[in-house]
């Protein structure tokens, strides 16, 4: 993505200049937010003081924290994998509301997502991932099969109260429409609904 390397170089000096007042008020941010699933750190908990500044306690949690693991690596994965198959999916579909939804399954069949792991195990997490792979391979949202397939997935996704919400892949998402936005890849005025009758 040429087009977007001095953007992605703005970022990362951005990054390298957060200290520790930043990480104190993205704790205090998260506190709030109260996400589920928190559980506890070993080093750098949100419920404490940061002794650190936020990059380097976001690269103590990029192991089990996918949105975590984006500041650690200057948001490589937004920019190299999401990005380009949100504008692909864009390009296919023509709507913005088809590219997303094409896109989550993207990314929720290539990296399982953080929230669901924290809130119910890896194992949980894995098996949402090889479920959205099958999506998938039925042909994705372009084809009938594909959409039945991932109307059972959402399906799945809201059992039990939502306990299998995607949320950090929804958070990953909504970074790849900044950036494609930012970059007039796509504009505020462009199609958003997608019509379709076998969806949900």
């Amino acid at each position: 993505m040429n087009w977007a390397n001095e953007f992605r170089s703005s970022l990362s000096s951005v990054l390298g200049e957060l200290d520790r007042s930043d990480a104190r008020d993205v704790f205090e941010a998260i506190r709030l937010a109260a996400p589920g699933g928190l559980g506890d750190a070993p080093e750098q908990d949100v419920r404490d003081v940061p002794t650190v500044t936020l990059l380097d306690a976001m690269k103590l949690a990029a192991d089990r924290d996918m949105v975590a693991r984006q500041y650690a690596n200057g948001f490589a994965q937004v920019f190299d994998f999401g990005v380009p198959a949100f504008l692909a999916a864009f390009d296919e579909f023509g709507c913005v509301e088809a590219a997303i939804i094409d896109c989550q399954l993207r990314w929720l069949a290539e990296y399982p997502d953080s929230l669901i792991a924290r809130k119910n195990g890896p194992a949980v997490a894995e098996d949402v991932r090889r479920r959205a792979v099958e999506v998938m391979r039925l042909g994705g949202i372009a084809t009938s099969q594909g959409r039945a397939a991932g109307v059972a997935l959402d399906q799945h996704l809201r059992l039990d109260g939502n306990k299998l919400n995607p949320g950090t892949t929804a958070d990953l998402i909504t970074a790849c429409l900044f950036v494609a936005l930012r970059e007039g890849k796509v504009q505020p005025s462009a199609p958003f609904r997608w019509q379709v009758e076998d969806w949900l």
